[in-house]
């Protein structure tokens, strides 16, 4: 990111090199093509309740903060987004159009197709990168975050939008 490579470039240098491919080789042909066949991951998500309130505690805690400090850069760590105040919010956000329309491009490839009068379901909205774009898409958005400075940053910019549906 640092030398200005795409998000898109690391990863597919990184899928295309020799340890990856060394590690994962069957699924690498999957991954590469970006076929949806991929393997999923087992993730165990065994602990106890302490655990749990520990660990979420400490995420709202860091992403509190990066929230206050931080906002924009939290969600793209490139160095335009680092400072508090960004002077060109609308290529921030426009960011999120391209991530939406990513997705609905595998969803098209998938043949999956979304009902526009339903409600979509946004965990990890952040600042309202992504939200501003899917609430024009559908009747109704549900935004969640653990970050409150996020959220009102997130709720401001749908508002300057005049969405009213989120």
């Amino acid at each position: 990111l640092k030398r200005g490579m795409t998000p898109e470039k690391i990863v597919e240098e990184i899928l295309a090199s020799p340890e990856f491919l060394s590690r994962f080789q069957a699924q690498a042909p999957a991954l590469l093509s970006g076929s949806p066949a991929a393997v999923p991951m087992v993730i165990d998500l065994t602990m106890t309740a302490d655990e749990s309130r520990a660990l979420w505690s400490r995420v709202a805690a860091d992403w509190s903060k990066l929230g206050a400090t931080k906002p924009y850069w939290s969600v793209l760590l490139e160095p335009q987004w680092e400072k508090t105040r960004v002077e060109d919010l609308d290529a921030f956000y426009d960011t999120g159009r391209e991530d939406v329309e990513r997705l609905d491009n595998w969803l098209a490839r998938s043949g999956v197709s979304l009902r526009q009068s339903g409600t979509c379901a946004e965990f990890g909205c952040g600042v309202g990168r992504c939200t501003i774009w899917l609430a024009k898409r559908f009747a109704r958005v549900v935004a969640v975050d653990i970050s409150e400075p996020h959220l009102h940053l997130a709720i401001a910019r749908a508002k300057a939008a005049g969405l009213n549906n989120v």
